[in-house]
């Protein structure tokens, strides 16, 4: 699993401590910090410590971490979670790392990017290729019209019909302009028909379908 999160996200992050017997213990005085990189100066708002009796289990701790970019956190950036004050039977363990993470440094899809499996491809005004989604799907789907030489203007409409009547919003189109991009809400079990109307820089306004199964 990946730990890299977005801006405003919370991260959890869990920590054993042991005596010197290796018996599970809880800490006292527990208290973490985020370091940013290299810089010296943590970050301590935002961060939420629960130890025994909070958690059953002796020993187990763990640390909620919100992703504010008022306490600090930017994307693009690489964090670790320390330790800055507590002991176990009375043994300090400061600096002890409790997890490392990252935000916003994966890449990920934007509003004019979109992946291939969710994109219908044209020829003429009917798509080739029939999308299946599973359900609750929500996001955006594509329509590469067949369009020529031309790219997309605008992008005047997008609807889905059949199992049920959604209306695609966000209408847009992707950095080659030659698909048009559209969102939908969570899509129920069903077969749709999509219907995308753009308008060319030549001028001309081409309505395209595709077949959308989602189960």
């Amino acid at each position: 699993m990946s730990n890299d999160y977005k801006i405003d996200d919370v991260a959890y992050f869990f920590m054993q401590t042991l005596n010197t017997s290796n018996v599970p213990t809880t800490p006292v005085g527990l208290v973490g910090a985020v370091y940013e990189n290299n810089e010296l100066s943590p970050i301590s708002a935002g961060i939420t410590v629960r130890i025994a009796p909070v958690i059953t289990e002796a020993g187990l701790s763990s640390f909620a971490i919100t992703l504010a970019a008022a306490h600090g956190y930017e994307a693009g950036k690489d964090y670790h979670l320390f330790v800055t004050a507590g002991t176990v039977d009375s043994v300090s363990i400061v600096g002890r790392v409790v997890g490392r993470f990252s935000v916003e440094r994966v890449a990920r899809l934007s509003a004019t990017e979109v992946i291939p499996e969710l994109t219908h491809y044209c020829d003429g005004v009917t798509s080739r290729s029939i999308i299946s989604l599973n359900a609750n799907f929500a996001g955006t789907l594509a329509l590469a019209p067949d369009i020529g030489n031309a790219t997309i203007s605008t992008v005047n409409s997008a609807a889905l019909t059949g199992a049920a009547s959604v209306t695609g919003t966000s209408l847009t189109k992707d950095k080659s302009q030659t698909k048009a991009l559209y969102t939908v809400a969570a899509l129920s079990a069903g077969t749709y028909t999509a219907t995308v109307s753009v308008t060319t820089t030549d001028s001309q306004t081409l309505v395209s379908t595709g077949t959308i199964v989602v189960t």
